[in-house]
């Protein structure tokens, strides 16, 4: 019998005794399958990913990741922890957490996609029971550039000043103006 197929039976027993007449009575008998942990929690899906937004809100919600067990009471409680990691050398639980009880992904700071592009990290999902059954799921966070930084000049003539003249215009040696030009 497995309890997760079918949970519960009912069955009727008929007695019946070997004189003449025969003579017989039946009963319903109430089973109920006990559970046995016998299941992991499973993932909703094979793999989360979510888009951050550069320069995002300190313990925003970024995601939810849900498992569930098959098995019965404690057995089927799930909880969530993140497994270990770092990103750009510091451990991954100062940038990212993970409730225990909903699975609900915050950032513990804000990215900022000229320093981080993209964090890979893994969820656990583990079982009530004893011993613990447990599944990992990957989660990737895209960070999304915003135009956040002012455009820099890269670079800078050896002679400080350049003398420019305008239409019609002689030019003076105490002033001095550029045209901007974007290159792409």
């Amino acid at each position: 019998m497995d309890r997760e197929e079918v949970w519960e039976y009912n069955v009727t027993v008929w007695l019946v005794d070997g004189g003449s007449p025969a003579l017989w009575s039946s009963a319903v008998l109430w089973l109920r399958v006990l559970d046995v942990k016998d299941r992991a929690p499973v993932f909703a899906e094979a793999r989360y990913s979510a888009r951050v937004p550069e320069n995002n809100a300190v313990v925003a919600l970024v995601l939810r990741v849900r498992a569930w067990d098959a098995d019965w009471g404690q057995n089927a409680r799930v909880r969530y922890r993140l497994g270990e990691g770092r990103v750009r050398g510091t451990p991954l639980s100062s940038s990212v957490s993970v409730e225990a009880e909903t699975g609900a992904l915050y950032a513990l700071r804000s990215f900022d996609y000229e320093e981080v592009r993209e964090v890979g990290l893994w969820v656990r999902a583990e079982d009530g029971g004893a011993p613990a059954l447990s599944s990992n799921v990957s989660v990737r966070l895209v960070i999304v550039n915003e135009n956040d930084d002012a455009p820099q000049l890269l670079y800078t003539p050896a002679t400080p000043v350049v003398l420019v003249r305008e239409r019609g215009q002689q030019p003076r040696s105490d002033t001095a103006s550029l045209a901007p030009r974007c290159f792409f």
